[in-house]
């Protein structure tokens, strides 16, 4: 049996849609049957138009009130059931995915396209991210060459370091590398 679509079943179905956290189950076919629903407020406005009396006029008035309405409420519903599909792919990797409720025409390929992103967003992130700390890591020391005999010391970081010969290189921590640059011991290290 088909869907009998009406300005008030589409209504209650956004609101419905509005007002429960999950994606809710539509009617198969729905939104073909939204089309043809829409399609036929334009006929029918097209013929009251045609039409010249009194009554006529209220009936174009309300008429053009429902395609208008019928079209924002359309809207709202679609947007609604994005936003709700956004926020299931950007959980996926978190929770498994129930399809059971997506119009598989469109909104289960929008799902899967979302999720392909945001899973590429979250690896390029967490890349840089390793790559910004590794550089981090690596500039957190001086590269110096020893211009003198130094003993070995122990640095504020609490590890040992040296003792060093006159033309050793070794990677020591800022702080330990100006001493060692003022007093003269070391240079930057070509």
């Amino acid at each position: 049996m088909a869907n009998v679509m009406t300005y008030e079943s589409l209504y209650d179905t956004k609101r419905r849609e509005i007002t429960r956290n999950d994606l809710q189950k539509l009617p198969e076919n729905f939104f073909e049957d939204v089309a043809k629903y829409l399609e036929e407020k334009k006929t029918m406005l097209d013929k009251q138009n045609k039409k010249d009396n009194v009554f006529s006029k209220k009936e174009v008035e309300r008429t053009k009130l429902q395609l208008k309405n019928g079209k924002r409420i359309l809207k709202e519903l679609i947007e609604k059931r994005e936003f709700k599909i956004m926020q299931l792919a950007s959980s996926s990797n978190r929770t498994d995915q129930d399809y059971t409720n997506m119009m598989h025409e469109c909104e289960v390929e929008f799902y899967e396209n979302l999720k392909g992103i945001i899973t590429k967003f979250k690896e390029n992130v967490l890349n840089n991210t390793k790559k910004v700390e590794n550089k981090e890591e690596i500039s957190e020391f001086l590269k110096l060459e020893f211009l003198e005999k130094v003993p070995q010391f122990m640095g504020e970081d609490m590890n040992k370091y040296g003792p060093f010969e006159c033309g050793n290189i070794a990677d020591i921590p800022p702080k330990v590398a100006n001493i060692l640059l003022t007093k003269k011991n070391a240079e930057i290290a070509k």
